[in-house]
């Protein structure tokens, strides 16, 4: 019995030491740490608030891939940028339909089209880096159309690729809000007003019905 326990302290000291130990390990390596990596989300938050109510001057630069068609230079659109003192970038990158990592990605006759329009992630970050090496302050922002989404969307980060089923569920629903057909006088449905809204895009001819 006595034997048990004097083993039990010994164990029960070793384990005191080796939860010292660590936590010595941790503050230290914390210390050596860039402090950034421990900003919290409301550190963030605040940042980006504070940046954002410093800007002075917004510009609708849509977008800012497309300079090729215009017969301009990434070095164009930076010069419009520094001559109105832009600090905020409104809809540089406008997402209408599916975007292609890369034009090479594309059959060549729809290539020419993306590489003049500079529709690709590709030529979206590189106008970004451009943009950014002289004017490293601005903020850059990118548009999509919250009423629009395709039968065939993907995830340009994780590369996930999203199923008809699982886009369906993302798309408007007006029963969730009790939303009366003006026409019916009953409850607007789910595929009434996203065929209704294909027609007025027109993704429908008009006289379908």
């Amino acid at each position: 019995m006595v034997v048990n326990m004097k083993k039990n302290r010994i164990l029960i000291a070793i384990g005191i030491l080796g939860i010292f130990l660590f936590s010595a390990f941790l503050i230290g390596w914390k210390s050596h740490v860039s402090p950034s990596r421990f900003e919290t989300y409301e550190i963030m938050m605040k940042e980006s608030k504070e940046k954002l109510l410093s800007i002075k001057v917004v510009c609708w630069y849509q977008s800012i891939t497309d300079y090729k068609a215009f017969n301009r230079t990434i070095d164009d659109v930076i010069t419009h940028l520094k001559e109105t003192n832009t600090d905020f970038i409104f809809r540089a990158f406008w997402k209408y339909k599916v975007i292609p990592e890369t034009c090479s990605e594309l059959p060549l006759n729809q290539r020419k089209i993306c590489e003049k329009a500079g529709y690709s992630y590709e030529n979206f970050k590189k106008s970004i880096s451009g943009i950014k090496k002289e004017i490293p302050s601005i903020i850059i922002s990118a548009g999509i159309p919250t009423e629009r989404i395709d039968v065939n969307e993907y995830n340009p980060i994780t590369g996930k690729k999203y199923t008809k089923t699982e886009l369906w569920e993302m798309a408007l629903d007006p029963a969730k809000w009790n939303i009366i057909n003006p026409k019916t006088g009953k409850p607007l449905t789910k595929e009434e007003f996203q065929f209704n809204r294909g027609k007025l895009l027109g993704f429908f001819p008009s006289d379908w019905t």
